[in-house]
């Protein structure tokens, strides 16, 4: 999780630095912060994050359609406010995503926090691809968008890489966990990064994938699940 990249929106005033320093303190360098909507959703197109955090000053500083678009994404999200109003609570606590917590805050609480987030999203969890040059080379699931099969190889893909590994589609599919579908006999995509679909096409944030006949039902099902 310390190498996880993080995207923190502080949008209290009166709280610049706290929730930075403390994410610093705690091991948590790999950190990008804004203050506004138009960065805060541009990051979430440019780069794969695993967790948001938001700090807020209060409920009236808290925008729900954001925390919606967050929850469609997948990514897990902690709110950190001082608002203790029941129904932000209770909005809150339908949301499958996201956490709650009222300050003042301790490092160590929000230090637990990111460790059971890692643990229930399985942020760690990662593989070993040889690289260019023999070397082993580590990738977390949540870095992959979708694997690709070409001949006798498999393509995995980040946002900035592909790594080639000689091996099938099916066989790579049991190393992983059930973020990753079978969307076409030449395609898996990870879930989590899927921005929208069509009756045949899976949209990502840089790529269009297939979508075929033979594994739409049990996309769906997975997707809906």
């Amino acid at each position: 999780m310390l190498s996880s990249k993080i995207l923190l929106w502080n949008n209290d005033p009166s709280d610049t630095s706290s929730i930075n320093s403390a994410l610093l303190e705690l091991g948590f360098s790999n950190i990008s912060t804004v203050n506004n909507e138009i960065d805060f959703f541009f990051e979430l197109q440019q780069h794969t994050y695993v967790v948001i955090i938001i700090n807020t000053l209060s409920e009236e500083n808290l925008q729900y359609d954001l925390l919606s678009s967050t929850t469609q994404n997948k990514i897990p999200v902690i709110v950190i406010t001082t608002s203790t109003s029941i129904y932000t609570y209770q909005y809150i606590n339908q949301q499958g995503n996201i956490t709650y917590l009222v300050k003042p805050i301790h490092k160590l609480t929000l230090g637990t926090t990111l460790k059971l987030l890692s643990a229930a999203y399985n942020i760690n969890r990662s593989i070993y691809i040889t690289g260019k040059h023999n070397e082993r080379v580590k990738i977390y699931f949540n870095d992959i968008h979708f694997l690709e099969v070409e001949g006798n190889y498999c393509f995995v893909c980040t946002q900035h890489t592909k790594y080639a590994i000689k091996t099938s589609l099916t066989k790579l599919l049991e190393e992983l966990d059930d973020r990753f579908i079978r969307v076409h006999h030449s395609f898996i995509v990870n879930s989590h990064h899927i921005i929208s679909f069509t009756a045949d096409k899976i949209h990502l944030k840089q790529w269009i994938l297939p979508l075929s006949r033979t594994y739409k039902k049990e996309f769906l099902r997975r997707i809906n699940g």
